[in-house]
């Protein structure tokens, strides 16, 4: 006969999110946990990927820990953006299944609730902007820092100047101190065409463990354009 004594099953709960909530979860080595969404995942970035592994089934995502160290997950969908803290140990209890729920649709349902601060904290909006050839302006227009860690995440906007429609899905933005490309960093850009004159948002997601002065750099149809951000804005 086979004792199920000290065997813990994993929780199975819903969560609440929204584009500035970041939502814990609980993983154990040797179990799988599935994140469970009302849309498709089309893309995530995990602030460590080499100590976690992430599939995608329709409207799933499982992630299994392959070592106990504690990093932030974004999953993008076609409409919202969700954050996590993805903790991985041993003795405690851990999540098998996760429902992700929009905010909105707790407030429909209850009266009341309790609306969580957003671990992110805006550091400035520098609003510094330069041209990239003819055909692209490029305008960084906020830095934000997760609260206690060295992880930021830097919006620009970028704007086509030129008088026809442009493809961006070979653009590259980065930042670097020096000659080196700080890493990790990820780069991720909203829309890729653009008609004259219209707008689009791209992110970067980085860890910086220095706040001083740094190289935005754009890479764009052969031409590249670097433009110093100082320290201050970090």
């Amino acid at each position: 006969m086979i004792s199920l004594q000290g065997l813990q099953a994993g929780t199975v709960r819903t969560v609440y999110s929204d584009n500035v909530t970041i939502v814990p979860v609980n993983l154990r080595m040797g179990q799988s946990t599935i994140l469970r969404f009302i849309e498709k995942p089309k893309k995530v970035v995990l602030g460590n990927s080499n100590y976690y592994s992430v599939e995608f089934i329709d409207n799933d995502l499982a992630i299994q820990p392959l070592g106990t160290v504690t990093t932030n997950l974004f999953v993008y969908g076609m409409k919202n953006v969700y954050g996590f803290i993805l903790k991985t140990n041993q003795s405690e209890s851990y999540d098998d299944l996760v429902q992700v729920d929009l905010k909105e649709n707790k407030v429909n349902s209850q009266m009341k609730m309790s609306v969580m601060p957003s671990p992110f904290k805006e550091t400035s909006r520098p609003r510094l902007t330069f041209q990239v050839g003819n055909e692209l302006k490029v305008i960084l227009s906020r830095v934000q820092r997760f609260d206690g860690k060295d992880f930021y995440v830097i919006d620009c906007q970028l704007e086509n100047t030129s008088k026809k429609e442009i493809d961006l899905s070979k653009i590259e933005i980065l930042l670097s101190r020096g000659k080196l490309k700080l890493s990790p960093q990820e780069f991720l850009l909203k829309e890729t065409k653009l008609k004259s004159g219209e707008f689009t948002g791209a992110r970067i997601f980085i860890s910086i463990n220095k706040r001083a002065d740094v190289n935005l750099e754009v890479h764009f149809k052969g031409t590249t354009i670097r433009q110093i951000i100082s320290g201050r804005f970090l």
